[in-house]
This record gives C-alpha cells, sequence and structure tokens, in this order.
C-alpha cells in the first residue's frame, strides 16, 4: 500500500484508515409519488463523512431530491436542507451515493423523496433503498499528509474529484475539493497530489489543506458515484513515481486545415511520474499516401519532460511557458495536395520503455486559393429584412485564460487561434464575420469593482476603439452584476457616470428610441439591499442620464431560471426594466427541463422547446423581451465535475433554431433576436469559428434570415488563408 519517498522511508507514510458504517436504513421497495415521507426506526445524526446510498430504478430520466426532517418538526417541515441528484432512465436499478450539502443541527426522524417527474404521474419511479453511511477515511490531521498517491486505470476521459472537509476549532467543518481528469488510455498510472502545494490551482473551489481532514473521499460527481482505486496512500515528502510521459494532445495546429500548405500537428505531452522523462521518440502511423513527416528530426526531439509537481500546477502564464512537467512539441505534416480525412496514431516512446499512443483526427479541407492580405479584409453587411440578429459576448481570452478549454476540450479551438482579445485584428475579423453573417449587435460582458471602478477584464472595448471596422457594429455594455456583487447608491452613480463618459455618446453604442441599451441582472439588486432595491437604483440611472441630455437607458435584464412566470415578468417591469432576456437559453427551471444523468442534457430538447418557450413568455403580454437562440452549454473546463453540459450540438440543429426564431418572429413581430453567447469556449456556448463546427453556427444565421445576394454570401475563410495569424500580442500589426 506505501509509496517510497525521497525524504522519508516507506515506514513513515501516513497509514489512514477506511470507514465504513452504516447509520440507518430504509427499506422502501415501492413506487414513489411525489414528496414520499419515511420514517426511519431510530433518529440519528449526519456527520461531515455521512454518505447517502440510493438505489432507485426509473422509467425514464428525471430529477430527484431527498429531504430530511428533524425531531420535534411537524410533519410538513423540512430541516431546510436536502440534495439533489438525476436518476437515468431504464429497467436496471442503480445506486447513487450522494454528500449532503451541509449537516443539519439534530437528529433526523424522517426521510422525504421528490421524484419529480412523477408529480405529472409522467414517469414511474420505484425506490429500492435509502442507506446512511459513515464512509471514507477516518479523520485526521492535514499535518500528517503531505500528498496522497494511488493507482488507477481509465478507459475513457472522466472529470474527477478529490473531496473533503476542514475541521477547526469550533468553526463548522467547510467543504473542499480538487478536480482533476483521468488519463484515459487503458494502462494504469499511478497518480500524485502535492496536497500542500493548492493556492494556484485552476480548479475553481480552491483547494485548502489545513486544520483537521474530515469525510475524505474520491467522486465522480457527475455519476454520483464515489470509488477507492488501488494503492491508495497518504504520504510524507515526495514519492518517488517512475517516469510515465503521457501524449495528453494532438491536433492540426490549424482549425481549419486545408490543401496548399503543410500540415503542422501540435503535440502535448505531460509527465506523471517524479522521474525525468528522457529519450521521447514519436512515430506516426497510419498516414494516406503522399503525406509524410517534412522533418524527421521533430520525431526524435532532444531534452527530457520535467518531474511532475504534484499534478496540474499552473500559474497565471501557463498559456506560455506551460506546466513544469508538460512540454508541446511540433510535427508537421507535408501538403497532401488534396482535399482527404484520415485517423493518424501518434505513438510516444521514452528511454525506460513506456509507450504512450493517440489517435488524432485530420480533416484537410480544398484550398481557396485566396491571395495573401496584411490586414482582415473589409466585411460585407448583408440585408436582413429589418430582423435584427444579435449576439452575447464573453470578452476574456488572453494567455492562460484559454487553460481549460485547450486542456480538456482542443476540438473547440478557435479559426483565430488560441488568441489574445485585446488586439485590434481579433476584434475586426470578428466583426468581419458577424456581419458577413447577418449579425448586427452585441451585448458585451462588462465587468466593475463595486465601489472601485472598470475591471481589467473589459479586453473587448479596448480592442473595439481601435478596429478599423467598428462602424459596422453596434454594442451594448451587459453589466455583470451577477452573484455576490455588492449594490449601493454610491456605486451606482459611479457605474452610470462610467456609461455616461464612456460609452453612451459613442455612435456604435447601441440605442433603442433614442435610449442607450444597458443590460444587466436586476433581481440582484433585491438579493443585495432587500426589496425595492432595484426600482431606487434603475431610477438614480434614469435620472442620470437624463441629465446628461439622454431621454433615458434602455434597461435589459436578464431573467434567468422561472422565465416562463409571470410573478418573475411582473417583478422587473415593476422594477423599472424595459425588457428581458435569457443568457442562454437551458430549459432549466421550464416546464421543458429534463432530468440530467451523467451531468448533461441533449441540444434537441433545447431545440426542440425553444419555440414553445418563446410563445409561453410573449402570451404573458407583460414585458418585451429578447428571444435567446441557443448555442448550446458545458461549463465541465471550468468545473469539471460540478459542471454540466448540453451535447449533441451540431450546426445543423441550431438552423432549427434559427428558422424557429424566424417563424416566431413573423408570428408575433419581434425583430430583434439574440445568439446565445458565441465564445464562451470554456462553457460551451459557441458560435464563432472553431475546429469542430468550422463557420457552421454563423453560417445558419444568414442562411435563415438574410436575403442572399445576386454574387451570393460572402466568403467566409480563416486568417491562415490569406496569410494571418496567429493572434497573440508579439504577432499584432497594432503595437
Amino acid at each position: 500500500m506505501g509509496y517510497a519517498t525521497t525524504e522519508v522511508p516507506v515506514a513513515s507514510n501516513v497509514q489512514i484508515g477506511t470507514v465504513n458504517e452504516r447509520i440507518a436504513y430504509i427499506g422502501a421497495d415501492k413506487d414513489c409519488s411525489f414528496g414520499e415521507l419515511f420514517q426511519v426506526e431510530k433518529p440519528f445524526s449526519i456527520t461531515d463523512d455521512t454518505a447517502i446510498i440510493v438505489t432507485v430504478r426509473s422509467s425514464a430520466a428525471c430529477h430527484a431530491s431527498l429531504f430530511w426532517h428533524l425531531e420535534g418538526c411537524g410533519r410538513n417541515e423540512t430541516a431546510g436542507n436536502g440534495v439533489g441528484f438525476e436518476i437515468e432512465g431504464g429497467e436496471t436499478w442503480r445506486t447513487y451515493v450522494l454528500r449532503p450539502n451541509s449537516v443539519p443541527h439534530g437528529r433526523i426522524a424522517r426521510v422525504r423523496f421528490y421524484p419529480y417527474a412523477a408529480q405529472e404521474d409522467a414517469t414511474a419511479v420505484t425506490l429500492q433503498s435509502i442507506v446512511f453511511e459513515r464512509r471514507g477515511f477516518a479523520s485526521f490531521p492535514a499535518a500528517d499528509a503531505d500528498g496522497i498517491v494511488f493507482r488507477m486505470k481509465s478507459a475513457a476521459f472522466e472529470y474527477l474529484s478529490l473531496n473533503w472537509r476542514v475541521s477547526e476549532g469550533e468553526k463548522a467543518p467547510v467543504p473542499f475539493f480538487m478536480g482533476f481528469t483521468s488519463i484515459p488510455d487503458g494502462r494504469e498510472h499511478t497518480y500524485w497530489f502535492d496536497l500542500k502545494n493548492t493556492k494556484e490551482r485552476m480548479t475553481f473551489g480552491g483547494p485548502h489543506w489545513f486544520g483537521r481532514i474530515v469525510g475524505f473521499c474520491l467522486r465522480a460527481g457527475l455519476q454520483n458515484r464515489e470509488f477507492m482505486p488501488d494503492g491508495i496512500s497518504f504520504v510524507k515528502g515526495k514519492p518517488r513515481i517512475p517516469a510515465d510521459p503521457v501524449v495528453r494532445q494532438v491536433f492540426p495546429e490549424d482549425a481549419i486545415p486545408r490543401a496548399g500548405r503543410p500540415l503542422p500537428i501540435e503535440i502535448v505531452v505531460r509527465n506523471y511520474g517524479t522521474e525525468p522523462a528522457e529519450g521521447i521518440k514519436f512515430a506516426i502511423e497510419n498516414l494516406p499516401e503522399g503525406v509524410r513527416v517534412l522533418n524527421d528530426a521533430d520525431l526524435s526531439p532532444s531534452g527530457a519532460i520535467a518531474p511532475s509537481a504534484g499534478y496540474d500546477y499552473i500559474r497565471d502564464d501557463y498559456m506560455t511557458n506551460g506546466l513544469p512537467n508538460e512540454r508541446r512539441f511540433r510535427i508537421t505534416l507535408s501538403d497532401p495536395g488534396r482535399p482527404v480525412s484520415f485517423m493518424p496514431r501518434l505513438v510516444l516512446t521514452a528511454a525506460n520503455g513506456v509507450r504512450s499512443e493517440k489517435d488524432f483526427h485530420v480533416k484537410v479541407l480544398p484550398s481557396l486559393n485566396l491571395a495573401p492580405c496584411d490586414y482582415p479584409p473589409e466585411p460585407k453587411p448583408l440585408d436582413m429584412g429589418g430582423v435584427e440578429v444579435g449576439v452575447f459576448l464573453f470578452p476574456g481570452w488572453k494567455r492562460h485564460q484559454w487553460y481549460p478549454a485547450w486542456d480538456a476540450s482542443p476540438e473547440r479551438k478557435p479559426v483565430l487561434g488560441w488568441y489574445d482579445d485585446t488586439l485590434p485584428e481579433v476584434r475586426d475579423w470578428q466583426i468581419k464575420w458577424l456581419v458577413e453573417n447577418g449579425i448586427s449587435y452585441a451585448f458585451v460582458d462588462w465587468y466593475w469593482n463595486a465601489e472601485r471602478g472598470p475591471s481589467p477584464y473589459n479586453y473587448w472595448f479596448e480592442g473595439i476603439a481601435k478596429a478599423r471596422y467598428r462602424k459596422y457594429l453596434k454594442y451594448a455594455a451587459l453589466w455583470c452584476n451577477e452573484n455576490t456583487y455588492r449594490h449601493s447608491e454610491k456605486d451606482q452613480r459611479m457605474v452610470t457616470q462610467h456609461w455616461i463618459d464612456n460609452f453612451f455618446a459613442d455612435p456604435q453604442y447601441m440605442k433603442i428610441d433614442g435610449k442607450p441599451v444597458v443590460g444587466m441582472w436586476a433581481h440582484n439588486m433585491e438579493k443585495s439591499m432587500g426589496p425595492g432595491a432595484a426600482k431606487k437604483l434603475i431610477g438614480i440611472s434614469q435620472e442620470m442620464a437624463r441629465a446628461a441630455g439622454y431621454p433615458g437607458i434602455y434597461f435589459v435584464s436578464i431573467y434567468g431560471h422561472g422565465s416562463e412566470k409571470s410573478q418573475q415578468q411582473q417583478a422587473l417591469k415593476d422594477f423599472g426594466v424595459d425588457a428581458g432576456f435569457e443568457y442562454c437559453y437551458k430549459t432549466t427551471g421550464t416546464p421543458h427541463a429534463t432530468g440530467m444523468p451523467n451531468g448533461s442534457i441533449g441540444y434537441s430538447v433545447v431545440a426542440g422547446s425553444s419555440l414553445r418557450h418563446w410563445r409561453t413568455i410573449h402570451e404573458l403580454g407583460i414585458l418585451p423581451f429578447f428571444p435567446s437562440l441557443s448555442t448550446g452549454w458545458g461549463n465541465l473546463p471550468w468545473r469539471g465535475d460540478r459542471g454540466w453540459e448540453i451535447v449533441g450540438m451540431t450546426p445543423s440543429k441550431f438552423a432549427k433554431v434559427c428558422r424557429d426564431a424566424k417563424r416566431f418572429s413573423e408570428e408575433t413581430g419581434v425583430k430583434r433576436l439574440l445568439l446565445g453567447p458565441l465564445d464562451e469556449w470554456c462553457e460551451g456556448e459557441i458560435g464563432y469559428p472553431n475546429a469542430e463546427h468550422g463557420f457552421g453556427m454563423l453560417e445558419a444565421v444568414r442562411e435563415t434570415f438574410a436575403r442572399k445576394p445576386p454574387e451570393g454570401f460572402p466568403l467566409n475563410y480563416a486568417p491562415q488563408d490569406v496569410g494571418l495569424g496567429p493572434y497573440t500580442k508579439e504577432n499584432s500589426v497594432i503595437k
């Protein structure tokens, strides 16, 4: 069970026992209606290492929750706590391992089970049992362990996590987690986490290792599954793990490879051992006829790959300098001279005999035979027949911010490459693609530090100020005042003055009825300051705008979940909001929502319900709104096994959403539409051209709404097709 260490002998590894003790058992074996209540044999307390094991069968996928009632509570009172999970459909009994969100004060006397689909008798749900156990590692001081080591074999890529709670003195234990991904090559690998070195990890939730550790476990959160890998051990010091170089990624350097130019292939190799990986050699198998490696020296690179620093330790300069235990290689293939699709295999061997293989796909499109340019060509606007199509944009892409998408989802690689979002050339390419595919305005995420000023995240606005083609695109600020933003009257005045001084006078700033347009989260004002805050703060901004010579501000608020409910729409109207929109329609919180087994729902559900969703909101007749044309969702690169995603999004399915939007516009007279974000590269809301879908998402817009010119639509192409890019700051034309 132990691993040898460099600084201490094997005997001083920290041997921490596991706990698996049953606390309570509820044997149901019955079909359950919505809100079924179960009495427990003997009241019990939940602790920080409690696991809840639910065995259930459902005729269809659905969402479910467990709530508990404490001693002394009435029959219909809950402890204000519980845990939700997704049930898979089918005839098979399935077991889900859940962890409570927090520990209630008091003993549990009853448990209520809510299978939400059963509320409408649409789904038959049978509960076999609910078991409460103490499960995981026994409690121990964090100072007793420097790291954790285990062995694991994975045939598929998975988002996983280490989970624990930290207890300090009389304080309530605080939950933490550290996300990681499996090595999906079917071979056994040793995983080592340096638990002392956690301050700068990418994972949201920032792991912390101090105090007393309770309830430590390993989870596949998307499946509500826990697991205990082989050879798991806490260690003091640094373990000796032989060099283990693994081919992490292989993909064409050009997002859209074309005949007529060489094919550079980017290779990422990560060493999971604590000894350097030496003698690296490559081979590429299954190349098509006429395609070869241009420089054989690329197959035998010099130097070693450094030892692991404790798994995925990163800094802000990651995209420039890389992980200490990772190297990037390039092998350039010859120009195939023709369109061709092939699936080669990269084979890595190392001096210690380790072999790593990875298949990758290359699709070479025909050459466009375009002449080189020295700057993005000027856009050619389209006639949209009176319909205005806009987009949401997230301006957050500079160097290290690409890491989660680059590491986990290289198929999302933008046609611009891993670009620097401050560059005017980037903005001009984006304007060209938007305008030539029928898009005329953008709501752009804009950040403000409460009572301090604008955030350095506002890259888009820096780039648009210098863009040559800015006259072709209207824009409006989407004030990201969500989550824990702290509102105040002082802050509202500062924010509004910034808009007046920096945005509203710009001829390209979007206006409706002469009013500058601002997007925001109006409900968050109420959450931050209490009832009446939204109306008061919006009133302050309106007064300031009128004093500056404008007829007012046209406020558009995101309404989020429950957008089909009249109460929410009426509340926004009462606040003084002019219109509503959704950042991205995902079905969550609507009658069209489905369960999310394995953390996903199908894009077909989104596409199939969008028209009904818009009609329902329109029929309320309370507040004008911008229909949201969803471009997808998938925040797994950000959140790991704490996230979820919409799967199966394709340009053809998105084209159906566009056709339904056109139908809705013709039925209702609504002429302003909004595409879900085009550039949330780490959230799967993608419409800008990329390796997976090319220009398909944008082309679906113009093919649905635009009047095709006699000469045809403008040609969509990549910077590489005219000899431009990549777009890092070092390669910028404008310094």
